[in-house]
């Protein structure tokens, strides 16, 4: 009902990928679920490497420090930006290797 109710047409998960690239445990973690929660939704999936977001947007709306809640708000919205500029396209659900954005792609373990 809330998948109508907002009109949702694909989900996107932000991946906390190290400096590498690599898969951390918390991306793992992100990774089980947005599969889990696409599936549920019956909504395609996309992920987004999040690696350095928040301190992006630290920087972009001066939130260096807050606590509110803006800076993670403002940090998924360069999320979103960044899978609208970058693509790619939303991926099936049942999509085995999820992509991240243009050439990269996160190896599932």
């Amino acid at each position: 009902a809330l998948v109508a109710a907002r009109r949702a047409e694909a989900l996107v998960v932000g991946l906390p990928l190290d400096a590498s690239q690599q898969l951390t445990a918390q991306a793992e973690h992100c990774r089980r679920y947005g599969e889990r929660l696409a599936q549920r939704l019956e909504l395609p999936l996309s992920f987004v490497n999040e690696y350095a977001s928040s301190w992006a947007a630290g920087e972009r709306h001066g939130l260096q420090g807050d606590r509110s809640g803006a800076l993670d708000s403002a940090a998924a919205a360069l999320l979103l930006e960044q899978w609208l500029v970058e693509g790619p396209e939303p991926a099936p659900v049942a999509a085995a290797t999820p992509a991240v954005g243009p050439g990269e792609v996160v190896q599932a373990s």
